[in-house]
């Protein structure tokens, strides 16, 4: 389904890389300096025609917002995806279209790697459950013909799941280490991983897990990232993984929060911001430490509302891509905080993409019933305990840390995790209606 959906786009004559869309291009930028001029950071793209051909349409921009694009790439995007990229690059030539079918392929592995997961955890029929579910998911169809970071970022999280598992099944402080080291490494495809492994770390020392697994998890996943930081650390004065954390906070979490408290649209905030920021000394993070003690109430009622929308979100944009070869902006979410969720929706069924997107929505929905089913379950009669705590730690951690942007793609974080508990509920109905016993609510109550 992954390759069919991706030979459409290619067959159509659809473009991955769209102009104006920065995230993409930017990624493809940057693994093509990669292979050419085997360093990160970008100078400028007037030394080299064939980056400037890789910059696009960032390449007909003015030298300052060139620069400032450039200095954002640097700061705020870290190696996984472009390292990734430029490994396939250095095999195919620059072609995202090389990158898309790399990526689907590793989205339909991801789905037997937590096929045996589950296997080892719960039982061969969860497991088989689980694998078909990751399978069928249509947000990891969609976005395995995406240049964007998600798709990697969730088949190294089903690879910590496999290696955890591992690692609790034979208290193997080695399996720890492997599980820390995915970890690490998803953590700098999306540094929004980064405090994972702390999190995790108490939930197995609370679950009484021997101290030498979550102690070298914790190990493998800071090992990963310490030299990127220390990289940071040299070239800004600031051990960070990214500054992709000040950014969202401004142009997302303060913008929407300051703009539904004055009542300005998201936009004229996010601008507003802008111009802001280049005059401060201290730039987003003088604004933050102005604006966040003022706005803290509403920054954490839109956090509470996204990570509730997290869990049947969709990507309407992304599938209007694909399908039809342009991004139909309906600026949807953004009308959500100005003017409600009313206006959002009929802004949805009003744009190309809108029919895939809603049963992405349902599907979604549906797995996470499944999944809170099959949590219940698993607790209550004692299986893989230890196991379905991680899940449900990974589960709350990525929606509570999305924000009040719910795009459909942040929840692909969470799918081999929703497969797994939703797996086990749907192993436990099968069970039941191969023996002609009561339904699953009568199991659970």
């Amino acid at each position: 389904m992954r390759f069919a959906l991706l030979g459409w786009a290619w067959s159509h004559g659809n473009r991955l890389l769209q102009p104006g869309v920065w995230d993409e291009q930017g990624y493809h930028l940057l693994a093509v300096n990669i292979v050419r001029h085997h360093r990160f950071a970008i100078a400028n793209l007037t030394d080299d025609p064939e980056l400037r051909r890789a910059a696009g349409f960032i390449a007909s921009l003015p030298a300052a917002e060139q620069q400032d694009y450039l200095r954002f790439l640097d700061t705020d995007r870290t190696p996984g995806l472009p390292l990734f990229m430029a490994a396939v690059y250095a095999i195919a030539g620059p072609s995202p279209w090389a990158v898309a079918a790399t990526l689907c392929a590793l989205s339909a592995a991801a789905a037997a790697i937590v096929c045996l997961a589950v296997t080892t955890a719960v039982s061969p029929r969860a497991g088989a459950a689980a694998g078909v579910l990751m399978a069928l998911s249509p947000g990891a169809i969609l976005n395995s013909c995406q240049i964007l970071s998600d798709t990697l970022h969730m088949v190294l999280l089903a690879a910590f799941l496999l290696a955890l598992v591992c690692a609790l099944k034979r208290q193997s402080g080695v399996m720890g280490g492997v599980a820390g080291l995915c970890l690490g490494a998803a953590a700098l495809v999306r540094p929004v991983t980064l405090y994972l492994p702390l999190v995790l770390a108490a939930v197995l020392f609370v679950a009484r897990v021997r101290p030498r697994t979550w102690i070298w998890l914790l190990v493998g996943a800071y090992a990963a990232v310490l030299p990127w930081c220390a990289r940071n650390a040299v070239a800004y004065g600031r051990p960070m993984l990214s500054n992709i954390g000040a950014y969202n906070m401004l142009h997302y979490n303060l913008a929407y929060a300051k703009a539904g408290t004055d009542g300005l649209s998201v936009e004229q905030v996010a601008r507003m911001y802008d111009r802001e920021a280049a005059k401060l000394r201290g730039g987003a993070r003088a604004l933050i430490t102005r604006d966040l003690p003022r706005y803290w109430p509403a920054v954490l009622r839109n956090q509470a509302v996204g990570a509730v929308a997290f869990w049947a979100s969709a990507d309407r944009l992304y599938w209007s891509q694909i399908l039809t070869g342009r991004m139909a902006w309906s600026h949807a979410l953004e009308r959500m905080w100005d003017a409600g969720p009313a206006t959002a929706a009929r802004r949805i069924l009003r744009s190309p993409g809108a029919a895939p997107a809603i049963v992405q929505a349902a599907y979604n929905g549906l797995a996470t019933l499944l999944a809170l089913a099959g949590a219940v379950l698993c607790l209550r009669r004692k299986v893989a305990r230890t196991e379905v705590m991680v899940a449900l730690c990974c589960c709350a951690y990525y929606s509570l840390v999305t924000g009040p942007v719910a795009s459909g793609r942040f929840r692909l974080a969470v799918d081999p995790f929703v497969a797994m508990l939703a797996g086990a509920a749907v192993a436990r109905l099968w069970e039941l209606a191969r023996r002609g016993k009561p339904q699953l609510a009568h199991e659970v109550s």
